[in-house]
């Protein structure tokens, strides 16, 4: 399916040529026990989904752009010049990056008195 474009969420394995076809539109689903509403928005990829919550929808362009500089600063340059290193020492730079990857995110979504994350 994926080779010619199609997308497709399945809780197991199951019939790649069965024929179906949506019988409504404009209706809340449930789909693995999740309720999804019509216009929420979804993330799915091969790993599974998840539907963004109502009115988490204005901040997450900012939250996904800070979450990918922040790979990109701490992560990414972990593993660049790992060529020769001792697997010890791959696994410590990693463990580095992955420990200031998260405060990064704990310093920009902390929560503030008033309860509002940044």
């Amino acid at each position: 399916m994926k080779d010619v474009g199609f997308k497709a969420i399945a809780k197991r394995l199951c019939v790649g040529h069965a024929h179906s076809w949506p019988v409504r539109w404009g209706c809340e689903v449930t789909v693995f026990g999740r309720t999804v509403k019509p216009g929420q928005l979804i993330h799915a990829d091969k790993h599974g989904f998840l539907v963004v919550p109502e009115g988490d929808e204005h901040g997450l362009l900012d939250a996904a752009i800070f979450m990918d500089n922040n790979e990109l600063a701490t992560v990414i340059p972990a593993t660049r010049g790992a060529v020769g290193m001792s697997t010890d020492q791959v696994i410590q730079r990693l463990d580095d990056a992955g420990a200031q990857f998260s405060e990064n995110v704990k310093a920009k979504f902390h929560s503030n008195k008033s309860g509002e994350h940044n």
